[in-house]
């Protein structure tokens, strides 16, 4: 989805610091207190959808992907919550047991996998009695169409309200009125205060409905003007104490934007926590608080999402970025913690920096009463000093009202130099200069380059430039930005040796105008982050929040050759190397014709940016790394910029630590290489290097000149040490030193450790075998196949062949790996890992390029269409920024332009293709459209003219990509026969872009095998001539390695035609023809042994589906094997499942359901899904879910499975709702008569009961919550019998015992005549007129209880108040000396 103006951030990464404060004080209080009062907290909402209020501000629109913000922008969702997390930060630091209905917010659409934050009202209010709270709030914000934006717009402004359960004279729970009403007096302080406007009067928080007088606290029923008999709204529908609080009006658009500021939520939420310390009359806090406002004095603001109450201080400008400094009365600067969304969390930060959501909000937190005087900068503003006092235990909210002018945010809060800069009067130096007679300085470690100022090194700050002496031009409109439309996007690489290797805080980026325009105010955003690359080849390269330095307005002057400074909200530390620059353009307008254009230059290199325009916004934080190929623009320019840093005196070392691994003495041959150290120094000189341990040896000559200075440190091969050997590198500069530790472990190898003095082989009966002391060998050798840096030690063997003979070679150990090499070892000195003999074979059979040698040995290119297009190198556009090759099919930086590529590159020699042959290497493509991939053709040439293809590759776009070519499966496949061959890759487009290629492998790997948990690698019957050999074998544990002379007589005969054929999706046959010598043959299945047989026959059962497996059968005779047959490759069928059908679910209790469904064929086993959460996977076409809810209804369906393949659809749904807890029967039911025409109906209290229903026969007569009922309109003095049931949704329990009363005697009758009640509707009083005595008057609603009433007696009628009645129907029931009466009347 993306984001127009908001940056995605979660509340986790907010609150992240107030949770590690919240975990503390929960161990401290789990410890201390008993929790003698629970409160419950329900902030309100929980997810980011349209039930969620969300809101539009300037800073965070509505999207138009969803007409609704991004999740950032304002919800209810998260401006609760951040008031719940104050309050219960409080409660528990008070020693308040708290419970919250959620601790985070989430997406939307609501399902039940977010049910822990969106949780239904019931299952809310059941938790919080459960919890067994004492204290329930319900934090919200108020909405309504008096403040939506429309016609109505300016004509209103906040419109607080606290609501409990019930009727404001009759709260539904005890003392929830009283909890209200201390709450109030403390929420609605922020609306009490009133700070003067510039035109003289008004407050921080302007109000319509709500004044001191009428302060909104009431009853909900009466709020929403109705009745019910248990409250109206949902989240007060328990029997806690408590209430539901609307803090302030969200539909007022300036309060909204002041909620998206963290901190001013949180001090409503310390707010409720007074209100709560005050009700139970515990002490308030001995600490202070400030939250204030900074407006513009004289400017006004309005906009489409921001609509002030007319005559309020909201319409003067919120000013955003504002410095605002607080000093105590000792002068020290408080500082202060900002929880911005914008600018992540801010600790310990010695200003308060406002947010750029215009609300001009800042608060100081945990204060010590007193006189505080505070400092407030803002770009465009005189400066404002000014005091303030603090109370304990209360907020004060200033409003501070800046006058536009010249003045300007200062970084540092304090630069003002020494005001006394006379030099000492007594200039006299010091009787006694003799040195200290030991002025060796202090010795530092190596750093970083980003040291704090007390750490070392003189800081400076300075403004670095970069681009002035390479020529800048300004005739494009691309970077940093396109304001030409309304969004872009740009990315750019700048180097170590663009920033002339200065290091330290990069606190912001300028960019020079190239021409005058109008001027005009944009919206940024701005990332920086380290690359491991120096060009934008590799695509596209993500960035987080965390990247982010900058989000807000950019002021553009319109004047040629001014710079625009964009300051950081944090610094970049910059440490060396290089980063990419991020600009986003977000403001969603374009310029037209009056685009603006910044200076740029050519650093050199290809690819060092590029730019993207659109009409829609990017979701920049969640751009994949290939986005965009078809839109990207890839430029070899960057800005000319300036970068504000702080440098200072460093050295940087890289690496930090020396550490030579194991170091051989007795100078026998090795490939080790001194080990190089790069000294970087920064705004200073390296004046010497030297060691402190003569182990160690530098060369003769350093250039001290250079920068970096690099040193390649060996060590003494005639040293007479053993085992570990430390000393330091000791650089000096300065008038200090730097240590370097080094580190070595020395030793002298053994027999047998190092072919000079290998262990020679000496065969009994032709055979030889050796399991060397492991613990006593050392890693000498890089053999073939061998990682660099990979730990396994070498054994050295040597033998002697008097005649040709046939080898068998085996290694067997945990990763082994083995080489012969010849006596001479082809003249390189040594075993290495390209200079094995692989017996009686002239050509090579493997071979690996990387091309870090900035030349293309190896490789001859030629284009066939005869351009000067072809393959060529490319410095840095390898993998991670090492060498590459690359070809272009379009190109118009270079003279001529071309658009054809029909490119080859191939091998000048000829390379031996066997059938374990396999080819691989990196390759990534870049695309300027829709259909512009290039291609890769791997092929093989047999005299490096005429080509014979064998696959095509298509490398991913903007990443590289591993790619492997089984040339021996190929081979087969193709029908080509084994040899030697010359490899070719070739590329062949026309106007797509470019194709690279990094570290292409060809491998021919030894038989290997796998037989237990050991691995074993050997070279079996290969024949070797007369002569002398080494061995060399290695593993990562214990090997033991067997040399044997074969008699070619007893070797089996390879078996012939070997034919894999498919039988189903799980199996594959094999067949091959007998082989002379064979008793049995073993079957290796992809270089795995899988079986011994004795037919000629084997079916390979319990495959995977639609997968390629390759075969090869050894002939075995009891003794040995013979050599392996030709590859045989088939690939098993392709598996579709269907989804079970005749799927039910039954509810089997109140807590289970059985859901069973349909066979399917093929299927080996069934994934139950709730939604899309898998319940479990089962084999069986039956399963039971358990641990349901009682009463709810469950939806399930069920996929097929088989291993790794699942039914592409599901089932039907199948539903089923959990039985109900059955309730108990009710008790004690008794039947009262109340008048001549009403009984009251009265039972015990039911366990599990929700509901009651009345019953007279069959037929029900009432329904009700309550444990009593008022039956009226029946016959005078005549019996009635009830019964009672239970109801718990929808299980209703059995009849409770029959019970039977009768009505009064109809006496009453007589005296109705002469009886007058009126007026009727009644307003307030109700008047009553009998000619007989009135004894009592009660009053009853229509549910049959009893209200309150006062009665008097006026001239010879009895007069009833019912002025605190609601509005609807009552009956009067009137007593007298003759009977009673019951009169019906309306309220009003």
């Amino acid at each position: 989805m993306p984001t127009d103006l908001c940056f995605k951030k979660t509340q986790a990464i907010i609150y992240k610091n107030m949770k590690k404060h919240l975990l503390l004080i929960l161990a401290i209080c789990a410890t201390t207190y008993s929790f003698a009062i629970k409160v419950y907290i329900n902030p309100g909402h929980g997810s980011w959808g349209p039930n969620d209020r969300p809101m539009p501000t300037v800073s965070c629109p509505n999207l138009s992907s969803t007409g609704r913000p991004d999740t950032i922008g304002f919800y209810e969702s998260n401006t609760n919550l951040w008031k719940g997390f104050a309050l219960e930060e409080k409660l528990l630091a008070a020693g308040f047991g708290v419970k919250m209905s959620r601790r985070a917010s989430g997406p939307y659409p609501y399902t039940s996998a977010n049910a822990t934050y969106n949780k239904d009202l019931s299952v809310i209010c059941s938790e919080a009695e459960n919890y067994g709270a004492d204290y329930y709030i319900s934090i919200h914000s108020n909405a309504g169409p008096e403040g939506e934006l429309g016609g109505t717009s300016g004509k209103f402004a906040n419109y607080p309200v606290i609501l409990w359960r019930g009727y404001t004279s009759k709260p539904g729970v005890t003392n929830s009125d009283k909890m209200a009403k201390a709450c109030a007096t403390r929420l609605y302080e922020i609306f009490w205060a009133t700070p003067k406007t510039p035109d003289g009067g008004g407050g921080p928080e302007p109000t319509t409905y709500y004044s001191p007088s009428n302060p909104r606290i009431l009853g909900d029923l009466d709020f929403y003007n109705t009745t019910s008999t248990y409250g109206y709204l949902g989240a007060l529908k328990h029997d806690i104490p408590g209430y539901l609080s609307e803090g302030y009006f969200h539909t007022y658009s300036p309060a909204r934007h002041r909620a998206l500021n963290p901190d001013w939520c949180r001090q409503e939420g310390i707010r409720y926590y007074r209100g709560i310390m005050d009700y139970y009359g515990k002490a308030g806090e001995k600490v202070g608080y400030i939250m204030g406002y900074i407006r513009s004095k004289t400017e006004k603001f309005s906009h489409a999402n921001y609509i002030p109450y007319t005559g309020s201080n909201d319409e003067y400008k919120p000013i955003n970025g504002a410095q605002v400094y607080l000093k105590n009365a000792s002068g020290d600067t408080i500082k202060t913690d900002c929880y911005h969304y914008v600018k992540r969390m801010r600790t310990n930060q010695k200003y308060y920096l406002t947010d750029n959501n215009y609300n001009g909000v800042f608060v100081y937190d945990n204060l010590t009463p007193g006189t505080y005087t505070i400092s407030i900068k803002a770009n465009g503003y005189q400066e404002y000093n000014g005091t303030l006092t603090v109370t304990a235990d209360k907020t004060i909210y200033p409003e501070i009202f800046l006058t536009p002018g010249s003045g300007a945010t200062d970084p540092d809060p304090d630069p003002t130099p020494d005001p006394d800069p006379t030099p000492d009067p007594d200039p006299t130096p010091d009787p006694d200069p003799t040195p200290d007679p030991d002025p060796t300085p202090d010795p530092e470690q190596p750093g970083d380059g980003n040291e704090d100022d007390d750490e070392g090194g003189v800081t400076t700050t300075a403004i670095i430039e970069v681009g002035a002496d390479k020529n800048p031009t300004g005739s494009e409109y691309s970077l940093p930005t396109t304001d030409y439309i309304k969004y872009s996007i740009s990315q750019q690489v700048y180097t170590e040796e663009d920033l002339g290797g200065n290091l330290g805080a990069i606190h912001s980026v300028a960019f020079k105008l190239a021409n005058n325009v109008g001027a005009t105010t944009r919206q940024y955003e701005v990332y920086i982050k380290y690359i491991n690359r120096n060009n934008m080849i590799g695509g596209f390269e993500p960035v987080t929040a965390a990247d982010k330095v900058f989000d807000g307005n950019v002021e553009i002057s319109g004047y040629k050759d001014t710079w625009v400074t964009i300051p950081f909200s944090h610094a970049f530390n910059y440490t060396g190397g290089n980063f990419v620059l991020f600009v986003y353009d977000k403001t969603g307008v374009a310029e037209s014709s009056n685009y603006h254009l910044f200076y740029m230059f050519e650093p050199g290199g290809e690819k060092r940016s590029y730019f993207s325009t659109s009409s829609f916004a990017y979701d920049v934080n969640n751009l994949p790394v290939n986005y965009g190929s078809a839109t990207l623009a890839f430029k070899n320019h960057v800005n000319q910029v300036r970068f504000e840093m702080e440098t200072k005196a460093v050295v940087k070392v890289s690496p930090e630590t020396v550490d030579l691994g194991e170091a051989m003495l007795g100078g026998y041959w090795s490939e080790e290489k001194p080990y190089e150290v790069s000294v970087k120094a920064v705004a200073t000189t390296i004046k010497d290097i030297k060691v402190d341990n003569d182990f160690f040896v530098l060369p003769e000559n350093i250039d001290y000149t250079a920068n970096p200075v690099v040193v390649e440190v060996a060590y003494n091969e005639n040293a007479q040490v053993d085992g570990e050997v430390n000393g330091n590198l000791v650089i000096y500069y300065e008038d200090t030193t730097m240590l370097v530790p080094m580190t070595a472990n020395a030793y002298t190898p053994a027999t047998g450790e190092v072919y000079e003095i290998a262990k020679k082989v000496v065969m009994t009966g032709s055979k030889y075998s050796d399991t060397p002391e492991f613990a006593g060998l050392h890693d000498n050798y890089l053999l073939p196949g061998e990682a660099q840096g990979a730990v396994t030690p070498d054994a050295v063997y040597t033998f002697e062949l008097p005649d040709t003979s046939l080898l068998l070679a085996r290694v067997e150990g945990i990763n082994a790996k083995m080489a012969i090499y010849k006596e001479d070892f082809n003249g390189n000195g040594g075993p290495s890992n390209d200079n094995d003999f692989k017996g009686n074979v002239e050509v090579k059979s493997e071979f690996f390029f990387d091309f870090n040698e900035d030349v293309l040995n190896g490789w001859t290119v030629k284009a066939y269409n005869n351009t000067v297009n072809n393959w060529e190198l490319t410095k840095n556009g390898g993998v991670d920024g090492t060498n590459g090759i690359i070809s272009y099919s379009f190109r118009t930086n270079v003279q001529p332009n071309y658009f054809v590529a029909d490119n080859v590159i191939v091998t000048e020699k000829v390379y031996s293709i066997t059938e374990n042959s396999k080819l691989s290497f990196d390759a990534m493509c870049d695309v300027l459209g829709e259909g512009t991939i290039d291609h890769v053709k791997v092929e093989v040439s047999k005299d490096g003219e005429t080509m014979t293809f064998i696959e095509e590759i298509t490398p991913t776009s903007g990443v590289f990509t591993n790619y492997v070519v089984d040339l021996g499966a190929k081979f087969a496949e193709l029908g080509l026969e084994y040899g030697d061959y010359h490899i070719v890759l070739h590329h062949k487009e026309e106007s797509k872009f470019y194709v690279c290629v990094d570290n292409i492998r060809l491998s021919n790997p030894s038989d290997a095998k796998t037989r237990g948990e050991s691995d074993v690698n050997e070279i079996y019957a290969v024949e070797y001539p007369a002569g002398k050999y080494y061995v060399v074998v290695a593993a990562e544990g214990e090997f033991t390695f067997e040399l044997q002379v074969i008699d070619s007589e007893n070797l089996p005969a390879t078996p012939a035609n070997v034919v894999a054929t498919t039988i189903d999706e799980f199996s594959i046959e094999l067949t091959w023809e007998a082989a002379e010598n064979a008793t049995s043959y073993n079957i290796y299945r992809n270089d795995e042994f899988v079986a011994n047989v004795t037919e000629l026959t084997y079916i390979d059962e319990k495959l995977n589906q639609n997968s390629d497996y390759c075969y090869v059968v050894r002939a075995f005779n009891g003794i040995m094997e013979s050599v392996a047959s030709e590859k045989a490759c088939a690939k098993t069928l392709k598996l579709t499942l269907t989804p079970p059908t005749e799927i039910f679910a039954e509810a089997t209790s109140t807590s289970t359901i059985v859901l069973t469904w349909s066979k399917v064929e093929k299927a080996a086993g069934y994934k139950v899904y709730w939604g899309e959460e898998i319940v479990d996977i089962v084999a069986d076409t039956t399963y039971t879910v358990e641990g349901l809810t009682a009463g709810t209804e469950y939806c399930y369906t069920v996929s097929s499975v088989n291993k790794t393949i699942e039914s592409f659809d599901k089932s039907d749904f199948a539903c089923a709702t959990t039985m109900n807890i059955i309730p108990a029967v009710p008790a004690n039911v008794k039947v009262e008569a109340t008048s001549s025409t009403s009984v009251k109906v009265s039972w015990d209290e039911a366990e599990n009961a929700k509901r009651y229903y009345i019953y007279s026969a069959d037929t029900l007569v009432a329904k009700t919550s309550y444990t009593y009922y008022n039956i009226v309109g029946l016959t005078p003095n005549t019996e009635y019998c009830f019964t009672v049931t239970a109801v718990n949704g929808d299980v209703e329990s059995e009849e409770s015992a029959e019970a039977c009363g009768k009505t009064e005697p109809e006496g009453i009758v007589e005296i109705a005549s002469s009886l007058n009640v009126y007026p009727n509707p009644v307003n307030d009083k109700l008047y009553i007129e009998t000619q007989t005595q009135t004894l009592t008057v009660e009053i009853y609603d229509v549910y049959g209880r009893q209200q309150d009433n006062k009665t008097t007696r006026q001239q010879g009628s009895v007069v009833v108040d019912v002025t605190g009645l609601n509005s609807g129907v009552y009956f009067v029931k009137v007593v007298t000396e003759n009977g009673e009466v019951v009169k019906r009347f309306i309220k009003k």
